[in-house]
């Protein structure tokens, strides 16, 4: 037989002694009242109050671990909600941004006189403004050697020095005659430059020019009136 306190309070539950928590009783006097209780009545009322924490915490962890889903899954929403409106702004700037550069390529295209060739002068791009000068189709250029302009006039040792430079990686600037698609001529003022590729290999040549056929003829013009006074 084995003595304990009382119990403050006892719940029968299914046969099954539910001794719930803080009702324990601490030894306070030794003038409290002793009931004995057998060792089957304690082995029950003790499984008992294992089996009632076991349902609490089991209760409690279920509702928290729901808790913490419906949150998990609150975070989630507000985050693919957050991300998609960021997505979109970031879609709309990108647009923007594209609108601008396709408006500046336009114009560049229109108004610069422009073309990059591969390591051996063969032409790859041409801008319209190109096409516009020389006479001839981006068809007509593309894939052909620039020497497509060239202009019998031009003296070869302009050409030697050119490629003199490029070969050396240094940019290379001068004023050169050409000969537009129809025979007739234009003088342009000429920059190139080599082009490399994202490796830093070198790949061909970018040219820019523009047009100075009115200044040169304007010069030329002057050069033959001293001519002729002299």
């Amino acid at each position: 037989m084995i003595k304990i306190i009382k119990l403050k309070t006892i719940i029968v539950m299914s046969s099954i002694y539910l001794i719930a928590g803080i009702g324990l009783y601490s030894v306070v006097s030794d003038n409290l009242e002793r009931t004995p209780i057998t060792q089957e009545y304690f082995n029950n009322a003790l499984l008992g109050t294992l089996f009632f924490v076991f349902l609490s915490s089991f209760g409690y962890y279920t509702y928290t671990i729901k808790n913490i889903k419906d949150e998990v899954r609150k975070n989630n929403d507000k985050l693919n909600k957050d991300f998609s409106e960021t997505f979109k702004e970031l879609n709309f700037e990108n647009k923007e941004l594209e609108n601008e550069l396709k408006k500046m390529r336009n114009i560049f295209d229109e108004y610069i006189i422009y073309s990059k060739s591969d390591l051996f002068g063969t032409i790859t791009e041409a801008s319209s403004a190109f096409c516009e000068l020389s006479g001839y189709s981006k068809t007509e250029l593309l894939g052909s050697p620039h020497s497509i302009v060239r202009h019998k006039d031009t003296p070869a040792y302009l050409f030697k020095g050119m490629w003199g430079t490029l070969s050396k990686d240094k940019v290379w600037i001068g004023d050169i005659k050409n000969k537009k698609k129809e025979g007739d001529f234009y003088w342009a003022h000429t920059i190139i430059a080599p082009n490399y590729d994202e490796t830093g290999a070198k790949v061909g040549y970018i040219s820019i020019r523009q047009d100075i056929t009115d200044k040169m003829e304007e010069i030329l013009k002057n050069d033959l009136k001293i001519t002729e006074v002299i």
